[in-house]
């Protein structure tokens, strides 16, 4: 979903359906550590489409899950469990700060600036892994689907591994002794 326009140009705020819903458990003492996973799959448990549910955000023992509106009241009701741990989900309104995706800059070294290359490299994978990875679809490039190992990346490109992760290509600082770059990247989690 996106939404276009902003109150000066129409005189109301806009509507976005969007609903924010914090997910967090009722004795923090009997908690498991519950992950991105564990979240989806008991709300996809609920029978939902996987198209009404956007992004999970896990911050500490807190968990934000943004969904369409008109399926919160139900996911609230409905959701009493993830995994072993008894949780209570309750509408908030979204504080900015709160869910900035975190950033950890991390150097490391790769063949060339080619998405199997840097998505190895990141992910510790061998070249016949990452392969598979990009023939199975699960490789992403600014959210679209890559499917071509041999995709060039440029500084600023956002590569995600579903199941592994995310990373930002920040820039290619230098080459090694021989011919391998050393690269800077932001890993999302």
């Amino acid at each position: 979903m996106a939404a276009f326009g902003r109150e000066a140009d129409f005189g109301l705020p806009p509507e976005f359906p969007i609903a924010c819903l914090q997910i967090s458990p009722k004795s923090a003492k009997y908690a498991e550590a519950l992950t991105h996973r564990d979240i989806l799959g008991s709300v996809l448990g609920l029978g939902l489409d996987r198209r009404n549910v956007g992004d999970i955000f896990l911050r500490g023992e807190a968990s934000f899950l943004f969904v369409a509106d008109h399926l919160a009241p139900f996911i609230c009701e409905n959701l009493t469990r993830v995994r072993h741990t008894d949780i209570l989900c309750r509408p908030v309104s979204p504080d900015a700060e709160d869910l900035q995706p975190r950033l950890t800059e991390k150097a490391v070294v790769m063949a060339s600036r080619r998405a199997d290359a840097a998505l190895c490299a990141v992910f510790h994978l061998s070249r016949a892994e990452g392969a598979e990875k990009f023939s199975r679809g699960l490789v992403f490039r600014n959210s679209l689907p890559l499917s071509s190992p041999s995709a060039e990346l440029k500084d600023g490109d956002i590569l995600s591994l579903r199941g592994y992760g995310r990373f930002r290509l920040e820039e290619i600082c230098g080459e090694t002794g021989k011919g391998r770059l050393h690269a800077r990247i932001s890993l999302y989690g």
